[in-house]
C-alpha cells in the first residue's frame, strides 16, 4: 500500500447509467402488496408496481434501486471505518456463506428483481432479471387464462369488484377484478378478464397479491425496457440462476485481508409455477 494520504475506499454498481427504451406510455400505476409464504411459514411481503399502458405493462419492485443503494450505503460505512493503509488484499468470492460471526451482513430475504412485460393483445410476456451486472432475458406467448365468472362482489379500494377462479400452471386462484376499471390486466402474468385484478390468492393461501393503491399518472410515464446486451435462458434456468445469485451479500476484514463474498440463496420458498 501507498503510505500518502489515505484515501477512503468506496464501492459503487456499474450498471446504473443503463441507457432506456420506451416500448409504451403508461397511464395507471398500480401498486401491489406480493405476500409469499415460505416452507417454513414465514410471510415475505414486497411492493410491486404494475404500470399499465394502451398495450402494454411492465410489473416490478420500484424500490429495488433504493434497496441497492441502501446496501451499497452500508458497505461504504462498513469500509470508511477501515483505514486504507492498512488494506493488504481485497478479494471477492461467491458460492460461500459469511465465515462466522460478527461481519456485515445484507438482509437475506427474498426479494422480487425480475421486470414482467406483458402484451396484452398478443399475449407476449418477456421478463428480465439482472445479477451483478448480467442481465438474463425469457421470452414466452401465454394465452389469458380461462376465468371462469362468478355472483360473488366485493369491494376492494373502493371499487366494486366481481370474482373469478382460474388454474394456471397448476396452481388454482381466485382473483376480483373491478369492471369500474375498465382495464385487462393484473399483477404478474394475470390478465384476460373485463376488468383490472385487484385481489388475488391461490387456494393454498401460499401467494396473494392486492392491490394497495392506485395512481393515475398525468402526464403518462414511459414504460421502459434497459438497453444491454442480454443472455437467453429458458424458464427453469432463469429459476436456478436466480437461486444461485440473489443470496445473502458479505465483507469480513481479517487483518487487512478484506473478502466480499456472496452466499447462495436458500430454496426456502414455494415455486409460483409448478408446471
Amino acid at each position: 500500500m501507498n503510505q500518502g494520504q489515505a484515501q477512503p475506499i468506496t464501492f459503487t454498481r456499474t450498471n446504473q447509467n443503463v441507457k432506456l427504451s420506451s416500448l409504451d406510455q403508461a397511464s395507471i400505476r398500480c401498486y401491489y402488496q406480493f405476500v409469499q409464504k415460505d416452507k417454513a411459514g414465514l410471510l415475505q411481503i414486497d411492493t410491486m408496481t404494475l404500470d399499465i399502458g394502451a398495450q402494454m405493462s411492465k410489473y416490478y419492485d420500484l424500490t429495488k434501486q433504493k434497496q441497492d443503494s441502501l446496501y451499497d450505503a452500508n458497505l461504504n460505512k462498513y469500509m470508511s471505518n477501515i483505514n486504507p493503509n492498512t488494506i493488504r488484499k481485497i478479494s471477492v468470492i461467491k458460492n460461500q456463506d459469511a465465515p462466522g460471526d460478527g461481519h456485515f451482513i445484507t438482509s437475506g430475504k427474498r426479494k422480487e428483481s425480475a421486470q414482467l412485460f406483458k402484451s396484452r393483445q398478443t399475449g407476449q410476456i418477456l421478463i428480465i432479471d439482472g445479477f451483478e451486472g448480467e442481465y438474463y432475458r425469457f421470452a414466452e406467448a401465454i394465452p389469458p387464462q380461462a376465468w371462469q365468472i362468478a355472483a360473488d362482489t366485493a369491494t376492494i379500494l373502493g371499487y366494486l369488484c366481481q370474482k373469478a377462479i382460474a388454474t394456471f400452471r397448476g396452481r388454482n386462484y381466485e382473483a376480483w377484478f373491478s369492471p369500474e376499471i375498465p382495464v385487462n390486466d393484473g399483477p404478474w402474468k394475470f390478465f384476460g378478464l373485463p376488468g383490472l385484478i385487484l385481489k388475488i390468492t391461490d387456494t393454498e393461501n401460499i401467494f396473494s397479491f392486492t392491490c394497495v393503491g392506485i395512481e393515475n399518472l398525468t402526464p403518462p410515464r414511459d414504460i421502459t425496457i434497459e438497453q444491454v446486451r442480454f443472455i437467453n435462458a429458458s424458464r427453469n434456468e432463469l429459476a436456478t440462476i436466480k437461486l444461485k445469485k440473489e443470496g445473502e451479500l458479505w465483507v469480513t476484514n481479517n487483518g487487512g485481508n478484506i473478502i466480499l463474498g456472496s452466499s447462495n440463496a436458500k430454496d426456502d420458498y414455494y415455486p409460483l409455477e409448478l408446471e
